[in-house]
């Protein structure tokens, strides 16, 4: 039988050693940067947070989170000023170079200077600074853990961070809420928050398998069947588009269009195959899958095409599709275009048969390889639950934490691993936090941040038995 990681740790933590102080596992390395700032003392604030003289709706909302959590630790309000205010001790600003969520912390003449990027990176500086330097967890909603002090004070490491990931998606149903992926610097289709709140990454209904919403066959197949895939004995089937048809093409760029048109917070919109694996066998689609050795040829085909027409007006919008089935391996030379993505399925070539395996070690790892050599914007799509029973064990967050690691070291820009979404699985709060912070920085480790969320969630008095669910 194989023996993983977590199993000692369980053996560790269920000694009274092990369990009796709670450690920081975010804890920045190296020393405080500059002077030490007091913000409150003896209950009394000691200064307040300033905000540029016109705040973004990000930065506001930076500072009352910042001010909100520093209440519940001392008990006391820090005021929020604008513009030139005297005694503020922290400052909230954005800074564009640190791109959307990238966020630095410094202290200059004795003041916390938080700068983030122009969507969340302010309010990831705030929980930067709350979680890594105060030490607070926000493990679950109703799992969340402060120091508690009336005088605080505070040094904070000096450091800046971008993260490498664009979506970092732990694809739980107890990861969708929006003030949990937020305070945990998750970023995911389904945790909606706010764009006062620096936003999501947002697919706005257009989340894969979408052959079926942009051509629906009630409105097209009677009168269009040719828009369809044809099958072995000529007929065709609306299982599938025929993707090189240059109606289909045309039908296409307009729906996205108005999608656009209509939502135009939309960042990603997906033309992508439905959840059947099977090919076109008309004879456009059967030369080109003939001639590049992949029925992704011909989905890029559509996809290409969709993306050049969308750019020009839409120039940051990301059309993705999917590697998957019989999509999934890289054409001889057809290329995805730099405005699309390519999502790529870790499923029968991986998880779904070796689900305690690193996927460096499975076949996914060639695919993978082959992929981050032809293209830079990688979506990974990761399976980490036993789909037959969502409650039963499954101790792979070793496998999931080296997974995320392989897939970053092939251009991965975003990563899902999909959980228990349609309600409770095992262990999800712990896979969602961990996973949470190794999707932020694969850096961490990933037994200490168990150890972490086992030690803060349940305490110290937690019995053995607790801690061996938790895991």
């Amino acid at each position: 039988m194989r023996i993983t990681w977590w199993i000692a740790l369980v053996a560790a933590l269920a000694s009274a050693d092990a369990r009796a102080e709670w450690t920081n596992s975010l804890k920045p390395a190296g020393k405080p940067a500059g002077k030490v700032t007091l913000t409150v003392v003896k209950g009394k604030p000691q200064g307040g947070i300033l905000l540029p003289d016109r705040p973004t709706p990000q930065e506001t909302n930076a500072a009352a989170q910042l001010q909100h959590w520093l209440r519940q630790i001392t008990g006391a309000t820090l005021p929020i000023n604008t513009g030139k205010a005297r005694g503020s001790r922290i400052a909230i600003r954005t800074d564009r170079s640190l791109g959307d969520e990238g966020y630095a912390i410094a202290v200059s003449r004795g003041q916390i200077v938080l700068s983030g990027g122009k969507t969340r990176g302010v309010l990831n500086a705030v929980y930067a600074l709350l979680e890594e330097d105060l030490g607070c967890r926000f493990y679950a909603n109703d799992s969340i853990r402060l120091p508690h002090t009336n005088t605080l004070v505070i040094a904070p490491v000096a450091r800046g961070y971008v993260p490498r990931l664009k979506i970092r998606d732990p694809f739980y149903r107890c990861a969708f809420d929006p003030a949990w992926s937020l305070r945990n610097r998750a970023n995911a289709p389904d945790a909606a928050v706010p764009e006062e709140l620096g936003g999501h990454v947002d697919y706005d209904g257009m989340f894969v398998h979408t052959a079926a919403q942009i051509l629906p066959p009630d409105k097209y197949f009677k009168e269009h069947p040719d828009y369809f895939a044809q099958q072995a004995d000529g007929n065709r089937t609306t299982a599938q588009l025929c993707a090189t048809h240059p109606e289909v093409v045309k039908i296409a760029i307009e729906h996205v269009r108005q999608v656009l048109k209509d939502k135009p917070h939309t960042e990603i919109i997906s033309v992508s195959k439905n959840d059947v694996q099977l090919s076109c066998l008309c004879e456009r689609c059967k030369k080109l899958r003939d001639a590049e050795g992949s029925d992704m040829a011909n989905q890029l085909f559509l996809v290409n095409q969709v993306a050049a027409a969308i750019e020009p007006e839409h120039p940051d919008v990301v059309i993705d599709t999917l590697a998957y089935l019989e999509t999934i391996q890289v054409p001889k030379t057809v290329r995805p275009r730099k405005n699309v993505a390519i999502r790529l399925c870790n499923d029968s070539v991986g998880a779904w048969s070796r689900p305690f395996t690193p996927a460096e070690q499975c076949d996914v790892a060639k695919l993978a390889s082959a992929w981050g050599a032809v293209h830079n914007r990688i979506y990974i799509w990761d399976y980490n639950v036993n789909f037959s029973h969502y409650l039963a064990p499954m101790p792979n967050l070793d496998v999931m934490a080296a997974n995320i690691r392989f897939w970053i070291r092939n251009n991965a820009e975003g990563v899902m691993l999909q959980g228990g979404y349609q309600g409770p699985a095992e262990r999800d709060q712990m896979k969602c936090w961990v996973t949470a912070k190794l999707l932020w920085n694969p850096s961490w480790d990933e037994k200490a941040l168990a150890r972490d969320f086992i030690q803060g969630h349940y305490g110290k008095a937690a019995p053995a038995m607790e801690e061996y669910e938790a895991l």
